[in-house]
């Protein structure tokens, strides 16, 4: 069984939205995101996006929404960039 918690779910469109800021999701084992997000697009639409995203850009991303597919909002090196910076 898996325990899931979405940041933002919308049931009648079938879309899980995460928001991946500066925080621990870059730590999240990948081997189990991968298989987690295996299982959630089976039935989902998943979009993933930094909590800095211009809303067009988000609106964007859920109009092109399918289900079993990972939309991906945001640029990971730059946000890995943006973190070594910061020294968080």
């Amino acid at each position: 069984m898996l325990i899931y918690r979405a940041d933002f779910f919308v049931k009648d469109l079938r879309l899980i939205l995460e928001c991946n800021c500066y925080d621990n999701h870059r730590y999240y084992n990948q081997k189990e995101k991968q298989q987690r997000e295996k299982l959630l697009n089976q039935n989902y639409t998943i979009i993933r996006f930094h909590h800095k995203i211009i809303p067009e850009q988000l609106f964007n991303g859920i109009l092109k929404a399918k289900i079993g597919k990972t939309i991906k909002l945001y640029d990971i090196e730059l946000i890995n960039y943006e973190i070594s910076s910061l020294n968080l």
